[in-house]
């Protein structure tokens, strides 16, 4: 068959391939198919950019990707389709496909409105409604709060689990290094050079893994 027909770009958009491909093989295929059949046939993640924020949607600064494909990818995906598709349906996400995020259960009942806290470890096709997507660090700190019930407005905010990751990593700090070594090192530096107190210092820590985490 002459696939040249269907499409003269040099890069097409996942979402495209993925129209031109459910043409020629008659089988409902979506963007995140496309991804996945290229992962499978390639044995490495799609080329992708930055497109869009998804704060608006999910409360929270996450990334949307918009994926691109070579047409002589697609060509091969569109030749190696029959073998491949049976794999894209047993097909496992991987770490970097995988979405964290949590989300509530809303209760009403004599004890007032109550909010029970889930979590969610997926695709983002899957993603509950009204969930925050967050960092695998932030889902880990709520996965330990996971069932808990919060009522009359007391539930933590995502704000609030943040919070807590960089406590944990200060107490992680705190019990590797003594009273010798790098922690308190670097204190009585930023103590003697920049005047920081103890608690200023924690903060300029807890700042520098706010940018790790955001790298």
């Amino acid at each position: 068959m002459n696939t040249n027909r269907c499409f003269s770009e040099t890069k097409l958009t996942a979402g495209q391939a993925a129209s031109i491909l459910s043409r020629i093989k008659k089988v409902k295929l979506y963007e995140k198919d496309i991804v996945r059949l290229y992962s499978i046939q390639f044995n490495h993640p799609m080329e992708w950019h930055p497109s869009r924020f998804l704060n608006s949607r999910y409360g929270c600064d996450v990334m949307e990707r918009t994926y691109f494909i070579d047409h002589n990818d697609l060509y091969e995906l569109i030749d190696n389709f029959d073998s491949i598709y049976l794999q894209l349906l047993t097909y496992k996400p991987s770490e970097e496909e995988t979405v964290f995020a949590f989300y509530w259960v809303h209760l009403n009942n004599q004890s007032g409105s109550g909010k029970i806290l889930k979590v969610y470890k997926g695709s983002g096709s899957d993603l509950p409604p009204k969930s925050t997507v967050c960092d695998k660090y932030v889902y880990k700190v709520a996965l330990k709060h996971e069932g808990k019930t919060y009522w009359n407005g007391e539930e933590p905010r995502l704000s609030d689990f943040i919070d807590e990751v960089h406590q944990l990593k200060l107490v992680e700090i705190k019990n590797i290094f003594n009273e010798d070594d790098w922690y308190t090192y670097h204190y009585r530096r930023c103590k003697a050079f920049m005047g920081y107190t103890k608690k200023e210092f924690e903060a300029a820590v807890k700042k520098h893994f706010e940018r790790q985490n955001r790298k």
